[in-house]
Parts: structure tokens; sequence; C-alpha cells
């Protein structure tokens, strides 16, 4: 009689998932870790592609990969300089110290950690259970150009907004708790400012 195998963990694209929750598939990273140093563009997108698909396991991902993602812009001559070397270095290692991301539990609260910068928006969807606090999902980007043109406490702002759009399929119709700069909290309920007002509106 045939019997099921009962697997504690399973790879599929690109992942291994556990009980415990989800992480990169050490086999993936391996080949990401041991990719050349990208001698061109073509190279250059394969490389961001890679590191974007495991976006989710890294906090501030984009901020980090903007040095890279600024030799793509049209009229940049491609060169590869000890900026982007660093940046490429630092996401490797971000992507070997991944640690597991763990599924949402909707019976316990959900905790929004904001953080913006003149770079762009990072973002942690948290929860905690009797003990400790893990890591849900990791969402970020980069500034749009009008948004470079903001102020930091509007940047903060936008990065609540953001975050809770973003972060909607987990956080429409139950409570959650916002951890932000105070002063944007603030500035968000109390400002007149034609930004606010816009940002309010959406």
């Amino acid at each position: 009689m045939n019997q099921t195998r009962p697997y504690q963990e399973l790879q599929f694209l690109g992942h291994v998932v556990g009980k415990e929750g989800i992480k990169p598939d050490s086999e993936k990273i391996d080949k990401i870790v041991n990719y050349p140093i990208p001698a061109n563009i073509c190279d250059l997108r394969g490389v961001l592609g890679l590191f974007s698909y495991y976006r989710c396991f890294i906090k501030n991902f984009f901020q980090l990969a903007d040095p890279m993602y600024k030799l793509l812009k049209k009229d940049v001559v491609y060169k590869w300089t000890e900026t982007q070397q660093r940046a490429f270095e630092i996401l490797k290692t971000k992507l070997t110290q991944a640690s597991i991301v763990q599924y949402p539990d909707f019976e316990k609260p959900f905790l929004l950690y904001t953080d913006a910068s003149l770079i762009g928006i990072g973002v942690v969807l948290a929860q905690k259970d009797s003990k400790d606090e893990y890591v849900v999902a990791y969402a970020s980007r980069i500034l749009a150009p009008a948004e470079k043109n903001y102020v930091i406490t509007e940047l903060e702002c936008l990065a609540i907004i953001w975050a809770v759009k973003y972060f909607r399929h987990y956080l429409f119709g139950i409570h959650f708790t916002i951890i932000t700069d105070h002063s944007a909290l603030k500035w968000l309920l109390n400002s007149l400012s034609e930004t606010a007002n816009r940002q309010l509106e959406k």
C-alpha cells in the first residue's frame, strides 16, 4: 500500500517553503553570490533581475541597489565603479544572511514599520508572538522624480501611505500599528499643506 511521505520543506520557484515560513533556495543564492561583475548593461539587467526576485527578503532593497540601477538610466555612460561594487557586495551579503519570512497570522496584530530617505521608501511588515517579533514581508521603492522635491516630513508621510496601500491585502479591515517618526504622524493629521491634503485624499 502506498503511503504519502511527509515533507518538512519543499523547493518551489527558487524558494524553500516549510512549516516555519519561506526562505530563498540556497542553491539559487549561491549562483547569485558567484555571479561575475556585470560587464555591460545586459549583464547588469540580468543580475538586478535575480536580486529583485528575492527583494522580499532584503530590507530597503531598492535603496541598496540604487547605485546599480542608476547605470540603467538613459544617457548614462556605463561605468562600474567602487560605488556599484559596494552595492553589489552588500546585496550579495544580504541575500546570504536572509532570514525566514514567516507566514502571517491574522489572529495577531500587525506592525508596520515605515522609513523614508532622499533615495527611497522602506517598509517592514511584522508581527509579534509571546516572545519575539518576526518579519512577514519587506517592501521598498525608489522615489519618483517629483517626490525628490519633498521635504523629509512629507517623505515620511508618503512612506506611511504607500506602505498601507502596498500591504492593504494584509491590513484591510483590521487594526494595526504604524511605527514611524512621531512628527510625521502629527504632520499627517494636522498639516494644511497641499501635499498633505493630496496624500490624505488618496
